[in-house]
């Protein structure tokens, strides 16, 4: 698994899709990424969560 913005998933598809459908429940997301693991574990948050905040336009 990689992180939001490394994989293959498109992320605003998938977030327009679920807005799209009405969707208004909760989400989590796992920091399951062997590249930032470890030492670099906090570093993947922070990409990961800029990448979705950039996404969502929060």
């Amino acid at each position: 698994y990689r992180l939001p913005g490394f994989g293959e998933l498109n992320w605003h598809e998938f977030f327009t899709h679920l807005y799209e459908s009405g969707y208004k429940g909760n989400m989590v997301i796992e920091h399951e990424d062997p590249v930032f693991d470890g030492a670099r574990r906090l570093e993947g948050f922070t990409i990961g969560g800029k990448f979705l905040r950039k996404t969502l336009l929060v």
